[in-house]
């Protein structure tokens, strides 16, 4: 995620004429390293009316009262994550709405604790699943663990960024 937030910011830059494309990349990291992305984030919630004390100290944040860790069913390799799926599940815990009318609970949602190309050992946990209601963790869990794959052979890793807009067209990054 870090990667792709650095080539969107780097592109912005660029595009607004703040430098080349690798003066901009390191304007951006350096806005990462140096606090300041953390800080105008932190004045961007305090300015839409919320509290960016959280923003820069996540352990203020609500914590949902039940957990469970998902475990590996086999050992191997984490070839395939299935996002819709995954945000499915997520929704199931009541991270999200399932209907217009379903109430959102804050403290609800998953944690990765391993991803995509990943080894894992038979018993190991591959996610944390959070909730306020604790009858919601059978589907939810039956769910996320349709949305992964674990196979014998490593996957061979895949480029985040398939490709740029410039202002000459879209430049292909891959191949």
């Amino acid at each position: 995620m870090t990667e792709v937030c650095l080539n969107l910011a780097s592109g912005m830059l660029w595009l607004a004429g703040k430098g080349t494309p690798e003066e901009c990349f390191s304007m951006a990291e350096k806005t990462i390293a140096d606090g300041s992305a953390l800080n105008r984030l932190a004045a961007m919630v305090k300015a839409q009316g919320g509290d960016p004390s959280v923003i820069l100290d996540p352990s203020l944040f609500a914590k949902a009262p039940y957990e469970r860790e998902i475990k590996a069913v086999k050992k191997g390799y984490l070839v395939h994550m299935n996002t819709e799926q995954c945000g499915i599940a997520s929704s199931m815990l009541g991270a999200g709405r399932v209907t217009k009318e379903s109430l959102i609970d804050y403290t609800a949602g998953i944690a990765l604790k391993k991803k995509v190309g990943q080894e894992v050992e038979e018993g190991e946990t591959i996610a944390v699943l959070y909730t306020s209601t604790q009858e919601l963790f059978d589907a939810a869990e039956e769910e996320f663990l349709k949305a992964v794959t674990i196979a014998d052979g490593k996957p061979e890793e895949e480029p985040l960024i398939y490709a740029r807009v410039t202002r000459e067209g879209v430049k292909n990054l891959i191949g």
